[in-house]
């Protein structure tokens, strides 16, 4: 009987225990909110348990309940909706593969010009990919991989040929460089003295007065007062000097320039270098005089190059 009664007692507390609980619940949480106003009573709110939940269920189990439906939806895609993607994907390939087979076919040309231009020889040429066509019935993907090789080549090459045009561009620049410091540029007299009295060609002969008689005459005459420095125009290597006053130049010096370029500087009045000399653009090679056949005191100064009989030297007088 004891054990009866202890059993209700126990199940009676419980019941007890649970509505108490489940009037806290449906009570909730009492907020108690205070007005600005501090005379006036504050407010009291009360925040269902119950309510509370069921509101942060909906919330959470919406969206993902969409996504599972997304989910499903995207996991039971019709088959042919797939192949169909598949062959809109695959027709696209083949468009994208033509296009690269034109540009590639391009490539190859302007890599020959690029053989071309560079300056050397061409190597093997790649084959184009107009000339390596299989059967139409090839899978695509080999024809893919393929292209791709090619054009890895093709970039490869157009590196290399790229390296090469720039060294010969540089090469060639250089060379114009080194062409330009070693050619006659400027007058054989300092800036602003001295004036040219004859220019190179035919002439009425000087020396033959009252006649129509004519002579080539081989250089430009600059004339000065005597003793005026005479400048070398270009550098090089003094290779003949006659300090003689016989015959028609007189006193002169020659100087080999390079590249075939030569310069004489003749009628001078003393000559200031050695054969075998080495002299510097502007170096004084001379003074003007009127030795040899000469009307007065002046500079002939006369170009040559290679073995012609000699130039026109105006046209390296006016060059800076």
């Amino acid at each position: 009987m004891r054990l009866k009664e202890r059993i209700l007692y126990l199940f009676h507390r419980a019941s007890h225990h649970l509505e108490k609980k489940k009037d806290k619940a449906w009570s909730g949480l009492s907020v108690m909110v205070f007005r600005e106003d501090h005379q006036e009573s504050p407010m009291r709110m009360r925040i269902n348990y119950y309510i509370s939940f069921f509101t942060l269920a909906i919330v959470i189990s919406l969206p993902s309940l969409g996504l599972g439906l997304y989910i499903k939806r995207t996991l039971n895609k019709s088959p042919q909706t797939m192949l169909f993607s598949r062959r809109v994907l695959l027709s696209n390939l083949k468009l994208m593969t033509s296009e690269k087979k034109e540009l590639m076919e391009k490539a190859s040309e302007q890599i020959e010009l690029f053989h071309k231009l560079s300056g050397t020889q061409e190597s093997e040429k790649i084959t184009s990919l107009a000339s390596s066509k299989k059967d139409s019935t090839e899978i695509p993907f080999d024809s893919l991989g393929r292209d791709l090789v090619i054009m890895k080549s093709l970039r490869t090459e157009s590196f290399i040929l790229f390296d090469y045009a720039a060294y010969h561009a540089l090469n060639q620049i250089y060379t114009r460089m080194s062409i330009h410091h070693i050619m006659p540029r400027g007058r054989p007299l300092y800036a602003g003295i001295g004036h040219i009295t004859s220019v190179y060609g035919y002439r009425p002969d000087p020396f033959i007065k009252g006649s129509f008689s004519t002579e080539f005459h081989m250089g430009v005459d600059f004339a000065a007062a005597p003793g005026t420095p005479i400048i070398a125009t270009a550098p090089g290597v003094v290779t003949q000097v006659v300090n003689s006053i016989k015959g028609g130049y007189g006193l002169m010096v020659r100087i080999h320039h390079g590249l075939g370029y030569m310069t004489i500087y003749a009628h001078n009045q003393v000559n200031a270098v050695v054969p075998g000399q080495r002299v510097k653009r502007g170096d004084i090679v001379g003074g003007v005089g009127k030795t040899g056949t000469a009307t007065g005191h002046h500079v002939h100064y006369e170009m040559h190059y290679g073995a012609s009989d000699s130039l026109d030297p105006m046209q390296f007088i006016q060059l800076k």
